[in-house]
């Protein structure tokens, strides 16, 4: 299972890259996640992890997404560093409003997708 050093190491890269204060990844139980700028912190569900490295990589890099495009809504230019960040890590996002629906790699092959508001499994790579 992915480790939460993992994701602080994608909060930590992206960080960087944008030349700003480290934001810390906390894993909790709960429902879903946030993104707090006044604490520089954000929240992946724990049950984010349980559904694959790709997919727990994926709602680390949209939290952090909302802290360094300064945008909490999901506007053209949140997505448009979410989808930078997303292809760095060899991902490709559907998106389905504001949400991807799908995550494909950048090889084509199907990562995960959402069926409705339920989360299912990944489509493909389960034992990763």
């Amino acid at each position: 299972m992915l480790m939460s050093d993992e994701l602080q190491e994608v909060a930590d890269a992206m960080c960087q890259r944008h030349g700003v204060a480290t934001i810390t990844v906390e894993i909790k139980d709960v429902r879903r996640g946030r993104a707090r700028p006044q604490t520089r912190r954000v929240t992946v569900p724990a049950w984010a992890l349980e559904l694959g490295r790709d997919y727990a990589v994926h709602y680390a890099i949209h939290e952090v997404t909302h802290l360094l495009s300064r945008q909490a809504r999901h506007t053209p230019r949140f997505h448009e560093v979410e989808v930078c960040w997303l292809e760095r890590y060899g991902m490709r996002p559907v998106y389905r409003r504001a949400y991807p629906r799908q995550m494909w790699s950048l090889a084509g092959v199907l990562l995960w997708e959402f069926h409705g508001r339920r989360r299912s499994k990944r489509a493909a790579g389960e034992g990763r």
